[in-house]
């Protein structure tokens, strides 16, 4: 088995003396640029997020939309609502099976001819 002396001599020989400084340096900006587009990466996903923290803020805004009440005038139509009593209602649908049933503060008209 060879030396590691005879090796690089070999190698020396057969690549020039220059290629191992070269190779060097070729390898260590190879290894800058890396390490120099890993932090770009980080900076531009961490501006990424911000400014999506930023446009999620302002166009989702959070709690309730709050809102004035505008006072506004009822409006007045030329017919008039009138209260009419529960006879006056059941004369309105003559010869229909109607009733009127539920608590007196929430009666509902039936209508007893359809099913």
């Amino acid at each position: 088995m060879k030396n590691p002396s005879d090796h690089d001599r070999l190698l020396d020989d057969l690549l020039g003396e220059d290629f191992r400084a070269e190779s060097l340096i070729h390898t260590l900006a190879i290894a800058r640029r890396e390490r120099k587009m890993r932090r770009l990466r980080g900076r531009f996903a961490a501006a990424s997020a911000l400014l999506l923290a930023v446009a999620a803020i302002v166009f989702f805004p959070r709690g309730p939309q709050t809102t004035t009440p505008g006072v506004t005038q009822p409006v007045h139509s030329k017919s008039a609502i009138r209260l009419i009593s529960e006879d006056e209602l059941l004369a309105q649908f003559p010869g229909r099976a109607v009733g009127i049933v539920g608590p007196p503060e929430r009666r509902q008209l039936v209508f007893l001819d359809r099913y």
